[in-house]
């Protein structure tokens, strides 16, 4: 086995600094350890897909070249983006110390919380694996990718509320991040509004009324550990979608309480249920939209979702 050299993008301001102190931890120990590093840290929204696609990494040398992103979800949707997009060095295997406020990617895999212990079992596995990860095509002709989730209604304007929320950070310093996405749910509740939207298949077509939630997910989280499709996970090679009808509280709230109680919510007469490995879908009016936890803007969308896969580099 070829020695380590790892090429870090870190998210320092993730997770209320979170981010920086994993990256302290890292660059301490991996200086300790004299194990090769270069070190990228992010300074403004989207830098991470720029490092990303920057990076030059040689093709035939002594070592075994990794991309260490520290960070949330957000980074690491940033920087699989960046390198997707690639020319010189694509697909280059990516190590992950999750530091963000939600963290569900990590959650999913059953990654440790501590960066040291990550990064030790990172040098334990001897290759790649590839997970799934869902593609994102919009009819303007804009692409990108997600690891996680998309999300369309309610969800989608929680995380508006969420990341333009004073409490966000607060909670994220008091590592209470699940709570900083429920503390807005309830506003979102008041204020998101049912909607029409047609889920084209390889097999059928249907349009469905009333609806206030759109979620296609890679693995079973969102919002911090909502479990909201408990059986996805990034070695189906499928994506699962779940649409969700707008109902009074008094029926939403024990619906709610089936999601984290045994998964039984998508057995619900409300709730819409797919599998699949491509849909097209398209919604009657202007919503808000998020990739990842990343803003997607509020429009109307029309977009087909797709399965591709990259190599992680895992315990």
């Amino acid at each position: 086995m070829k020695p380590y050299f790892f090429h870090i993008i870190a998210n320092e301001i993730a997770g209320a600094y979170h981010g920086k102190t994993n990256t302290k931890l890292v660059v301490q120990y991996l200086t300790q350890q004299q194990i090769q590093f270069t070190l990228n840290k992010t300074h403004y929204p989207g830098h991470a897909v720029k490092i990303a696609q920057a990076l030059i990494i040689p093709k035939q040398d002594q070592y075994q070249h990794l991309v260490l992103v520290i960070g949330g979800d957000g980074t690491l949707h940033q920087v699989i983006k960046g390198l997707r997009q690639n020319t010189q060095s694509p697909l280059i295997p990516v190590g992950y110390i999750p530091s963000g406020s939600g963290n569900d990617f990590s959650r999913s895999l059953n990654l440790s919380a501590d960066p040291i212990k990550n990064l030790q079992q990172i040098q334990q596995a001897k290759a790649p694996q590839n997970l799934d990860i869902g593609v994102f095509t919009q009819t303007n002709g804009h692409t990108s990718i997600f690891v996680n989730n998309i999300g369309i209604g309610i969800d989608a304007r929680t995380v508006f509320l969420t990341n333009h929320s004073k409490i966000k950070k607060v909670l994220n310093h008091l590592k209470l991040g699940t709570f900083s996405y429920l503390a807005n749910l309830l506003r979102a509740y008041r204020q998101q509004k049912s909607f029409s939207v047609t889920v084209k298949t390889k097999d059928q077509k249907q349009t469905f009324k009333n609806i206030f939630l759109v979620t296609f997910g890679n693995e079973p989280y969102f919002g911090g550990g909502v479990p909201i499709l408990p059986h996805a996970n990034v070695y189906s090679r499928s994506i699962e979608l779940v649409l969700v009808e707008k109902l009074p509280f008094h029926q939403l709230a024990p619906l709610f309480y089936r999601v984290f109680k045994d998964g039984t919510h998508l057995k619900d007469k409300h709730v819409h249920y797919f599998k699949g490995r491509q849909f097209q879908l398209t919604t009657n009016q202007l919503e808000y939209g998020q990739i990842d936890g990343e803003e997607l803007g509020h429009h109307a969308f029309d977009f087909k979702v797709t399965l591709t896969q990259y190599p992680f580099w895992l315990k």
